[in-house]
C-alpha cells in the first residue's frame, strides 16, 4: 500500500501526472494584442512563482518545452525539488524591466528576475504563439 501511495505522489508531483494542462488557466481575448497575450503568460508564471503553486506555474509552459536539462517533466521534477528544499518561499519574478520582441509567432521576454531566498538568477524566456495564446518553449538562466 505505501509503494501505491508513494508512486501516485511521485506520478503526481514530480512526473505532472492529472496535472492541468498547457494553457489552462491562461486568458486571452480576441481584442488583445500579441504583447498583451504573452503579458497574460507572464502574470500566470509571476503568480505561480510566489505562491510556489508549480501546477499553475506549468500551464505556462508548452508541452514541446526544452532546456539544457532535459524537457517539461525535468524542469517540473527540477521546480519540484526546489519546493521541497523551501526555493519558493517568499520568492518573487521581478517583470518591470523586462521587454517583448516578437518575431512571427515566437517571441522573447527579458530579463526576468527571479529573487529566492538563497539565490538570484536572471532569465530569458521565449516563447511561441500556440493556438490564442502564447507558451513557454525554453528558457535560459536555469
Amino acid at each position: 500500500m505505501l509503494l501505491l501511495v508513494f508512486s501516485v505522489y511521485f506520478m503526481r508531483n514530480f512526473l505532472g501526472f492529472w496535472a492541468p494542462k498547457a494553457g489552462e488557466g491562461i486568458e486571452v481575448t480576441a481584442e488583445m494584442t500579441e504583447e498583451e497575450r504573452i503579458l497574460a503568460m507572464i502574470q500566470i508564471m509571476k503568480e505561480a512563482t510566489e505562491s510556489g503553486d508549480i501546477d499553475k506555474m506549468m500551464t505556462a509552459f508548452a508541452d514541446s518545452f526544452s532546456f539544457e536539462g532535459g524537457g517539461k517533466t525535468e524542469v517540473r521534477a527540477m521546480l519540484q525539488a526546489y519546493q521541497l528544499a523551501g526555493g519558493f518561499e517568499g520568492s518573487k519574478l521581478d517583470t518591470s524591466g523586462a521587454q517583448i520582441v516578437i518575431d512571427g509567432n515566437k517571441g522573447r521576454f527579458a530579463p526576468v528576475e527571479f529573487i529566492g531566498p538563497n539565490d538570484q538568477v536572471t532569465l530569458t524566456v521565449v516563447g511561441e504563439k500556440v493556438g490564442e495564446q502564447w507558451l513557454i518553449t525554453s528558457m535560459g538562466g536555469i
